[in-house]
């Protein structure tokens, strides 16, 4: 448990018993609680147990089913509610964590020794629906961005591989902003193909990255083909050219240094002739 803890980032949690029952060296802060909540709900059978309002247990023939209800007001009472759970102790009081989602949008709530944990908790999660909002900046079904893409029949959309989206406080959505990463994209790409990266600020705050993804096919066009197909037989040609006028080149050298020889032979041989016709 204290592993698990650790890896979801509850630092100031140390578990001494597995029952939340006090003992020496056992705590957990508001924060660290909502972490371990954030990352159970992320499991189907968690959220099924945790919304339930009552449950039968199946007994053996020999004794009787058992009807268990929650007491858990809140459960009950508020709009939305779909969790988590209730606790007390006498040395940490009356704990909630809560849960409530909300068209599509799903807030938490820790209350830590409270005379009406409750109340409390539909206290907070009013002030969230109230004063903040879920702005969806991009998702795989709507596009974040149009890019040119060299050689291509047509722009490309881009699409992020997850929902990009951050909390804000109502009135203040611009500070909200997408900051894409695009490297040089060349026809022809294919849907689903990673063409980058896109990154979510909120004012100079980083929150989350996701790839970028081609939205639909970009074939080549036909003149890139063309140019592509013309230097696939140009290079070949050139190269061979330059080898053979490489090779005609070093021929012409050596043709020439060799008539330079006779040459030079045949005026060394005529000036001594001429030496001795003189005397």
């Amino acid at each position: 448990m204290n592993k698990k803890a650790a890896e979801i980032g509850a630092k100031d949690t140390h578990f001494v018993n597995p029952n939340g029952l006090f003992a020496k060296g056992h705590y957990s802060t508001a924060r660290d609680l909502a972490l371990i909540t954030r990352y159970a709900l992320q499991i189907p059978e968690f959220n099924e147990i945790i919304k339930q309002t009552q449950a039968q247990i199946e007994r053996s023939m020999n004794h009787q089913d058992c009807v268990v209800v929650s007491n858990s007001r809140f459960l009950k009472t508020y709009y939305g509610a779909d969790g988590v759970k209730s606790g007390y102790t006498r040395e940490a009081g009356r704990c909630f964590v809560g849960s409530a989602t909300r068209n599509g949008w799903r807030l938490l709530s820790v209350v830590l020794k409270s005379d009406d944990s409750q109340a409390d908790t539909a206290m907070l999660m009013d002030y969230g629906f109230t004063n903040f909002r879920k702005l969806v900046l991009s998702s795989p079904e709507k596009p974040a961005m149009k890019t040119k893409v060299i050689g291509g029949i047509s722009d490309l959309e881009l699409v992020p591989s997850k929902e990009l989206y951050v909390i804000v406080q109502l009135k203040s959505e611009k500070l909200a902003r997408v900051e894409p990463d695009i490297g040089r994209l060349i026809a022809p790409i294919r849907k689903g193909d990673r063409v980058g990266t896109i990154s979510v600020y909120l004012g100079n705050k980083k929150i989350s990255s996701a790839e970028l993804l081609a939205a639909h096919d970009v074939k080549q066009s036909y003149i890139a083909a063309a140019l592509g197909w013309i230097g696939a037989i140009a290079l070949p040609a050139a190269i061979f050219m330059s080898m053979a006028y490489g090779t005609t080149a070093k021929d012409t050298s050596v043709s020439g240094r060799r008539i330079a020889q006779k040459m030079r032979r045949a005026n060394i041989g005529g000036a001594g002739f001429s030496k001795r016709q003189d005397s």
